[in-house]
């Protein structure tokens, strides 16, 4: 793949697995190369940024258990992020209480739903304020507002705008583009049409950005980040707030990810998973393993890179059902109680199906799992496919009518609708994965 000013990328694969990622330029010069180890079962045992390289081991669970020869500590809640910062947490509600790197702890307090209120780390206290939609509304001094879909619309007073596919178009003051997968593939300033002004991204296989090139491929950007995100190195003249898997950092050090904000120096969200009766994960991010998993909702984990295999094909057809049972519970903000009722019946019908085959699914995790078990998963799938299609009409019909407090939900159908396809395609891997049981 090769852009006009000759920037492009060479991959090769192991059967369905990355195994490295090399840019270069027009002359076919090395920029930076990325590249990708695996355990026979698919976990991802180490990778490397140029001559950086990394060691990963995992539990038993398949979650991250070390990077290099730095533990990560697990009670089925993150107990150590990266090695660096041990978690503590409230015995009476499970919540993360407090966070000590050295001799430098910060506790967090929440309100009653579980929405993060306050840290305080040492002399620095930061407030957060919630709506009654558990939506972040102010951070400190910084004020956010969302549309009736649920996605965020403004922070301050600069405006963001989101396409059909839910990534950020512009931000007020610089415009983005995107590849298929989802990664940043070139910025410029809002106002701008200049190909001078074009700015592009050198991505990972998760999507992170770790250099952005001007028009002569001269990086202006340098970033680099732990497994969860935080940023570790920021250098250059230019400061994109796209990073960690192609998604939004805030100036608050937070990763905007649509329906909720993810806390990466601690590996959690900040508040509770909208999904968290089907997860059963209130606050963890990318199921224990973000080196191949990632949350573009905020809802749950996405297995981007192996959806070959049983657990990437069923848990992805999870996700799509689930992205549209949760989009279609955000729809009715604003509408008539009429359609919030007809939403809300079919997106109960939905939910049901979709949590029976998520956690029928999540048993195919071992190669002793029976047939019957990992059958039954990708059934339940199938079925949750016949029904989610059932709630969208009901939507289409409402978001279209001629109420026009209604039709401000038609945005989030169109989302919904563009992610059928990947219904389709990720259903024809589950149940090719299936016979692997």
């Amino acid at each position: 793949m090769s852009s006009s000013t000759g920037l492009g990328f060479d991959t090769v694969f192991d059967g369905s697995r990355l195994t490295s990622k090399d840019w270069n330029d027009a002359a076919g010069d090395p920029l930076k190369s990325f590249g990708y180890e695996y355990e026979t079962s698919g976990l991802m045992s180490g990778d490397s940024v140029d001559a950086n390289e990394r060691a990963f081991a995992w539990n038993d669970n398949g979650a991250l258990a070390s990077v290099d020869q730095d533990p990560l500590a697990w009670d089925g809640r993150l107990l150590t992020s990266t090695g660096v910062r041990d978690l503590a947490y409230d015995a009476a509600t499970g919540r993360l209480s407090q966070a000590a790197k050295g001799s430098d702890t910060t506790s967090y307090q929440y309100d009653a739903q579980g929405n993060r209120t306050k840290s305080v780390d040492g002399s620095t206290e930061t407030s957060y304020a919630w709506n009654g939609l558990n939506q972040l509304t102010k951070l400190d001094d910084t004020t956010f507002s969302y549309g009736a879909d649920g996605i965020r619309t403004k922070v301050g007073s600069a405006v963001q705008n989101y396409g059909q596919d839910l990534k950020l178009l512009s931000d007020g003051e610089t415009k983005y583009l995107w590849a298929p997968n989802g990664s940043l593939l070139a910025q410029a300033p809002l106002n701008s049409n200049s190909e001078a002004d074009t700015q592009q991204a050198v991505t990972d296989a998760l999507g992170s950005v770790h250099s952005v090139l001007d028009d002569q491929l001269s990086s202006v950007g340098e970033y680099s980040y732990t497994v969860f995100g935080e940023r570790t190195l920021t250098a250059g003249a230019n400061v994109s707030s796209i990073g960690f898997a192609s998604e939004q950092h805030d100036d608050s050090g937070l990763v905007y990810l649509r329906y909720r904000y993810l806390d990466p120096a601690v590996g959690q969200f900040i508040s509770v998973d909208p999904l968290v009766s089907m997860t059963l994960d209130p606050y963890g991010y990318a199921d224990g393993n973000p080196l191949q998993m990632t949350d573009p909702l905020g809802l749950f984990s996405w297995g981007w890179e192996d959806t070959d295999n049983l657990t990437g094909g069923i848990g992805s057809v999870a996700g799509v059902i689930g992205l549209g049972a949760t989009i279609l519970a955000f729809t009715p903000i604003g509408a008539p109680i009429v359609g919030a009722l007809a939403l809300a019946v079919t997106v109960t019908t939905v939910a049901g199906v979709v949590t029976s085959a998520y956690t029928a699914a999540r048993t195919c995790r071992s190669d002793q799992i029976p047939t019957p078990d990992c059958g039954g998963s990708v059934l339940g799938i199938g079925l949750g496919a016949v029904s989610f299609t059932k709630p969208l009409a009901t939507s289409w019909k409402l978001a279209t009518s001629g109420d026009s407090t209604i039709r401000a939900s038609h945005q989030a159908v169109q989302g919904v609708a563009g992610a059928l396809p990947l219904v389709n395609d990720f259903g024809n891997r589950a149940i090719k994965g299936a016979h692997t049981c």
